[in-house]
């Protein structure tokens, strides 16, 4: 039984828009509001995560779910077989190239590598329609993760097809079914890994 690792490095080919969820976000006393109900101007400061440097990053669970759905554009059937094997080892998707170090600079032009995106969205139950501010990067951005699978399972090439495909057709953060988080494959790199094939 051989279980294969793969480091890949990835790039974006279109921005990402974060909303991750913190326990900022339901806060345990109340707190004074800015904005208004549905549009509220300082949302996007409770929904992303940055390393002690202020590298910007999102959960290492994004990717494998990333992955997951994207195994259905490859082969009938390799789905299944991915999420029963496939193992995400980073616990960080960290940006090396993203930094915020002043959010008070931020603003909402598109042009910069991290901006405030302003967008309506359409409540499902409602009908209504809200206002969201998200925090964005622009394309360019770089982050990197390992996965580890069982090879007898899933082949190299049929994984890096996988990768491939995840970053055409699926994408990691906010909005993705608008087309948000895509992504290339800038590098990937298949070892055997010992220790678990010993194990």
């Amino acid at each position: 039984m051989a279980i294969y690792k793969a480091d890949v490095e990835i790039i974006g080919t279109r921005p990402i828009l974060f909303n991750c969820f913190s326990p900022e976000c339901i806060p345990i006393e109340r707190k004074e509001k800015s904005g208004v109900a549905g549009n509220n101007p300082e949302e996007w400061r409770q929904t992303y995560k940055t390393t002690d440097e202020g590298l910007l990053y999102v959960d290492g669970s994004y990717i494998h779910r990333c992955l997951i759905n994207a195994a259905k554009f490859v082969k009938k059937g390799l789905q299944s077989q991915l999420a029963a094997t496939l193992e995400t080892t980073t616990d960080k998707l960290i940006f090396e190239n993203r930094s915020v170090l002043d959010s008070n600079k931020i603003t909402t032009d598109p042009s910069q590598e991290i901006y405030i995106d302003i967008r309506s969205v359409k409540m499902v139950k409602t009908s209504a329609r809200n206002i969201r501010y998200r925090l964005a990067t622009s394309i360019g951005w770089k982050t990197s993760f390992s996965i580890l699978w069982e090879g007898s399972l899933i082949n190299k090439e049929l994984m890096l097809s996988v990768c491939h495909e995840a970053g055409r057709f699926v994408g990691i953060g906010d909005n993705r079914s608008n087309g948000f988080g895509r992504f290339k494959v800038d590098s990937f790199v298949v070892t055997i890994d010992r220790g678990q094939q010993n194990a």
